[in-house]
């Protein structure tokens, strides 16, 4: 709010949310609607900004208001915060953070006052247009999905399996010193079989299950 028509604004502001009955006011971005009203960095800026936004908000009877803020550049993944002072996290109900991974894919988490949802997956639906939250499906999830499909990929190729370390070779992440969790995981959900230790090799040999398979169970508690 610029300070030499800082009343006029508010005024006008405040008309306008009451001309068009709004009941959640979104200001978008946080950056542009601040130009003009001090230091972002300043706690004692941005709170004279801040309680000129209740005070509208009050006035024109709004019960909601959504402000956009971007974080700033070097924000740590996981510590991702609002740029500029710290008045702004301390203000708000609740805030939710929206951001993207190296590969595109988009996550949300949210926190404040009875609010907490863990980071989750952000899908989008093309025929309805919405994005779709994926409760409780966590980065790790994610990759450890790519990763199965990557195996599912490879032994589509190799119809008499192969070793972890096999497949890590052919390009599987995570399998460098043998099975891990996830793919132990596929066994027991019969999307890939267990074929014991082959002649020539020191591990178990993995395969897509098919006819041509007798499945065993395995019990890994016997393995050394």
């Amino acid at each position: 709010f610029p300070s030499h028509d800082k009343d006029h604004v508010i005024e006008q502001t405040i008309k306008m949310l009451q001309d068009n009955e709004t009941n959640t006011w979104i200001i978008d971005p946080l950056a542009r609607a601040f130009v003009g009203s001090g230091d972002e960095n300043s706690n004692q800026d941005v709170g004279i900004f801040l309680d000129t936004i209740d005070y509208i908000k009050d006035q024109a009877g709004v019960e909601n208001c959504l402000i956009a803020a971007h974080t700033g550049r070097n924000a740590e993944q996981g510590n991702s915060r609002a740029r500029g002072a710290s008045r702004f996290d301390d203000w708000v109900d609740a805030r939710w953070m929206l951001t993207k991974d190296n590969d595109g894919q988009r996550w949300f988490t949210a926190d404040g006052r009875d609010v907490s949802i863990s980071e989750s997956r952000l899908d989008w639906d093309e025929n309805n247009r919405k994005q779709i939250i994926q409760m409780n499906v966590t980065r790790k999830d994610t990759a450890n999905d790519d990763k199965k499909r990557k195996v599912i990929e490879i032994l589509s190729k190799y119809k008499d399996g192969l070793t972890a370390n096999a497949m890590y070779e052919l390009g599987v992440s995570g399998l460098k010193h043998g099975a891990t969790q996830w793919l132990l995981d596929m066994v027991r959900d019969n999307q890939i079989t267990d074929m014991g230790i082959k002649k020539g090799t020191k591990t178990p040999t993995y395969a897509i299950l098919s006819s041509n398979h007798s499945r065993t169970p395995v019990d890994y508690s016997q393995r050394d």
